[in-house]
């Protein structure tokens, strides 16, 4: 049981990504609520081009972020998998997965060009 942690240890973000939690209380972010980098806290995500699908409650209790970049490449978002959205946004292509899935569930959604590098604040 992870209750209590106050960290979660990964080896990369493509294979965090591709976890897979049947239960919402089954994800480790359940209990440690945030990411943290070099002991400060994760705020922004950029998502790696060439990652297609994000698993079910990926960023469930990441309450401290507020900003993603997701690739073009993705082509799946799972469920619930930014439940504690309020105050992100989401940076992502137009027509793309992610623009659906933000603004199917309410997520502030600012379109990126297709060309060109990301710089997250």
């Amino acid at each position: 049981m992870l209750k209590g942690k106050t960290e979660v240890l990964y080896g990369s973000i493509e294979s965090w990504l591709n976890i897979e939690y049947v239960l919402f209380k089954s994800h480790p972010n359940f209990y440690a609520e945030n990411w943290y980098f070099n002991g400060e806290p994760v705020t922004s995500i950029v998502i790696p081009d060439g990652i297609t699908g994000i698993s079910d409650f990926a960023f469930s209790n990441c309450t401290g972020l507020t900003s993603v970049y997701a690739p073009s490449s993705l082509k799946e978002i799972g469920n619930d998998a930014f439940p504690n959205h309020e105050g992100m946004i989401l940076y992502c292509y137009p027509n793309s997965e992610a623009e659906s899935y933000g603004n199917e569930n309410g997520i502030h959604v600012e379109l990126l060009e297709r060309s060109g590098s990301v710089v997250l604040p």
